[in-house]
């Protein structure tokens, strides 16, 4: 009898668990970034951010938050259709 008990508390904390992992992409909000960096690893120069902010803001994508994480660059926006966009106009000038 025990050994029922115990198997069922188990199955139980695993479908919890299970549950739980589903449910964690679902506690954090969608933040659409783009991410930037060079293909040989160097830091990416620190005149490129306002370069792309001012070929952004000329296309009316907004930036909500600029960040410079291990010498990259990550530029956020509001929804994916902006991220999408913004993606081409900066392929374009950076090729």
């Amino acid at each position: 009898m025990k050994k029922h008990v115990l198997l069922k508390n188990t199955g139980l904390f695993l479908l919890a668990c299970i549950g739980l992992l589903y449910a964690l992409p679902n506690l954090y909000s969608e933040e659409p970034v783009l991410q930037i960096t060079s293909p040989t690893h160097q830091p990416v120069p620190t005149t490129l951010a306002p370069e792309l902010v001012s070929l952004l803001s000329k296309a009316h994508l907004p930036v909500t938050k600029i960040e410079h994480p291990n010498h990259g660059l990550e530029l956020h926006f509001s929804s994916t259709d902006q991220q999408l966009f913004a993606f081409d106009l900066i392929k374009e000038k950076l090729g």
